[in-house]
This record gives structure tokens, C-alpha cells and sequence, in this order.
């Protein structure tokens, strides 16, 4: 994978990207590469969605782990070796865990919501 390393290494550079993501994203690309023993233009994404199929599986990741992997193939396929693959065939996996929340009021700063008119004092006129 040398030279796709070190182009990769250089695009999430010019990104702006901390040293450890982008060791860590590829990490997540030499893993796919290993697992298929095949160089990384030659994968396909019928490849890329048995891998994902793999890690949830096999591996077990957990759900932000496969999002790492995902956004770490992503980018080496779409950007690095600019291939033009719609992005929804390499899917994120869902989290699940958004829940909507009732909104909080914003406070006047006489301490009455916005939604609430201020009470006056029948006494000031």
C-alpha cells in the first residue's frame, strides 16, 4: 500500500488532520486492504460492503468504530484514489442514540421565558 500511504498520509494532512487520526484512519485502511490481500484499486464496493459486513459481524465492533472506518474508506476511495462511487453505498452505521429532547425556554434576563408575557403589578398603574 506504499504509495497510496503516502498519498493518503498527504491529502489528510493538507485536510488539517491531527497525527493521531490519521494514523488511525490508516490503520482502518490497511486493515481492508489486509483483509482482501488485494491492492486498494483493485476492491471494489461490493468488497468494501463485505468488509463492513465483517466488522459488524465478525469483528463486533462497536458503532463508532465502524463510523471511523467507514469515514477512513471514504475518504482514501473517494479523495486519495478519486474514484466516483456514490457515497451512500459506503453506509455509516446508525447510533441510535438521538434522542429528541423537549427544547429548554431561553430566559428573558428579568428571568421570564420569551414565551411568557412579564406579569405587571396591578399596583404600578
Amino acid at each position: 500500500m506504499g504509495q497510496f500511504r503516502d498519498r493518503y498520509v498527504r491529502d489528510l494532512q493538507i485536510r488539517g488532520y491531527s497525527p493521531n487520526t490519521i494514523k488511525q484512519y490508516v490503520y482502518c485502511v490497511k486493515i481492508l486492504v489486509k483483509h482482501f490481500m488485494r491492492p486498494p484499486d483493485e476492491l471494489t464496493v461490493e468488497d468494501i460492503n463485505a468488509f463492513q459486513l465483517y466488522l459488524t459481524k465478525e469483528r463486533k465492533v462497536a458503532t463508532a468504530t465502524f463510523n471511523v472506518y467507514v469515514f477512513a474508506i471514504r475518504y482514501f476511495f473517494l479523495k486519495t484514489l478519486k474514484k466516483e462511487w456514490e457515497i451512500k453505498i459506503i453506509p455509516y452505521q446508525r447510533t441510535g442514540h438521538f434522542i429528541q429532547k423537549e427544547p429548554i425556554p431561553k430566559k428573558h434576563p428579568s428571568g421570564f421565558t420569551w414565551d411568557e408575557p412579564p406579569h405587571r403589578d396591578p399596583k404600578e398603574g
